[in-house]
């Protein structure tokens, strides 16, 4: 059986999508603990020691990197990650060359926005001499992280991102990449814009009152151009 190692990109503690998501995947591809490991990049301290993670991903046949999108990129924690996994992997000699794969969420309900993420992860398979086998890019993460467990995947709205999982999924048994062009699946919920950006103010609006932030506060554009 392959050996498989998971990247979790969320910043978050517990309860992150990222995290959600990459137990199902274990659950998906029926990994045993012995061919798995789940790399957590959030250590607090800027000099932590990853050395141990890194030798693990350097013996496995494939690399899944699971991450929000922050700012049309990475996470900072993430990509020091990945800075110290590329400074350690020119200090040995792999016996593998594993192939990478991203799953990228963003809390837009556009999966597009992803896109630019993926190709970072592109470009730095590239810079490792790996494989890409390239990538989902899942819109309305964090909508989605709500719904997962309590609505049906058969529902019609959730219907386009258990496609791309599944086609995702497909992809790490067989370790074959993503079957588009550019390697990339850019999914949507199938649900209104519209509704989707009133359902965000209910969420936001009693977070701003409970911080003291009222509608004058709320609204103003202190940077608008005259």
């Amino acid at each position: 059986m392959p050996k498989v190692g998971f990247i979790n990109g969320s910043p978050r503690p517990s309860g992150s999508l990222s995290r959600m998501m990459i137990d199902t995947f274990i659950q998906e591809l029926h990994l045993t603990p012995e061919n798995y490991s789940i790399c957590d990049t959030r250590k607090i301290s800027s000099r932590a020691d990853y050395s141990l993670e890194y030798a693990f991903l350097l013996e496995c046949d494939t690399i899944v990197v699971v991450t929000p999108l922050y700012i049309d990129s990475l996470p900072s924690t993430l990509l020091q990650f990945l800075n110290g996994l590329e400074k350690y992997q020119a200090t040995t000699s792999p016996i593998k060359s594993p192939i990478l794969y991203g799953f990228v969420n963003c809390g837009f309900i556009d999966g597009f926005q992803n896109h630019i993420a993926l190709n970072i992860l592109e470009h730095y398979a590239a810079c490792m001499n790996w494989s890409y086998g390239g990538g989902v890019g899942l819109g309305s993460g964090e909508m989605f992280r709500g719904m997962k467990n309590t609505i049906p995947k058969e529902a019609k709205m959730l219907k386009p991102l258990y496609d791309a999982i599944d086609t995702f999924t497909t992809c790490l048994t067989t370790q074959l990449p993503i079957p588009t062009p550019n390697k990339q699946i850019l999914v949507n919920q199938d649900f209104s814009q519209s509704l989707f950006l009133l359902a965000g103010s209910f969420g936001w609006f009693p977070q701003a009152f409970a911080n003291k932030v009222g509608p004058i506060r709320l609204f103003s554009k202190p940077y608008k151009l005259k």
